[in-house]
């Protein structure tokens, strides 16, 4: 008898919170939508404030006659200023050569490869944590090393293309492990990718043909 009235009594108290609970979520919901119609919303500020960034920097960057860079490099992180001219950029256009591919390289280094193993050893103790029967947990670090390769050869496998368009979106930006990495790239940068774009423009302006007005 007590513990049916119990149990009818919790029934309504359940019943009456979730009539608070779902109240409140309908509240919520109206708020966060008229946030989001306002465009008060933390992460719609924040995009916000970045754009407004951006403009005011791109701002500063006058038109350019010719191919023109600037590299900044903020601690870790790497800043490719690049501006073309528009007859520059006309060509670019035309000749396609947005989709030309200019660096590719491994997706993953060998360092987040190794820390990718280690966080699995971890969850796979973990869960050996559980287990009681020296059997199961051999079969279970069996299953979880062949999937470990598995995943390990796929990761080496991937990897990450830029094509020159990419580098015409200011900033480009990379950001490294360490400062030194990021130095070396800007000097990458200067010795061997721009000069690289540049040469493909002047070759694609060679290649446009010319006109030749003859009178007699």
């Amino acid at each position: 008898m007590f513990r049916r009235l119990s149990g009818a009594l919790f029934g309504t108290r359940q019943e009456r919170f979730e009539a608070r609970e779902a109240s409140r979520l309908a509240q919520l919901d109206i708020e966060y939508a008229e946030q989001a119609r306002r465009g008060e919303l933390p992460i719609q500020a924040e995009l916000a404030r970045r754009a407004e960034e951006r403009k005011a920097e791109l701002a500063a960057f006058p038109p350019v006659e010719r191919m023109t860079a600037r590299i900044d490099i903020r601690g870790q992180t790497l800043f490719l200023y690049l501006q073309v001219s528009e007859e520059e950029r006309a060509i670019i256009n035309q000749s396609k050569l947005g989709e030309v591919v200019l660096e590719d390289y491994p997706m993953f280094s060998e360092d987040e490869i190794t820390l990718f193993v280690y966080e699995r050893a971890r969850q796979l103790e973990q869960h050996d944590r559980g287990l009681r029967n020296p059997q199961v947990i051999q079969w279970s670090n069996e299953a979880a090393e062949a999937m470990l390769k598995t995943e390990i050869a796929a990761k080496r496998k991937q990897r990450r293309q830029v094509h020159l368009y990419a580098y015409l979106h200011m900033p480009y930006e990379r950001y490294f492990p360490t400062m030194v990495e990021a130095q070396a790239y800007g000097e990458k940068l200067k010795k061997e990718i721009l000069p690289k774009i540049k040469q493909l423009i002047e070759r694609a302006r060679g290649s446009q043909g010319t006109t030749q007005i003859i009178e007699f």
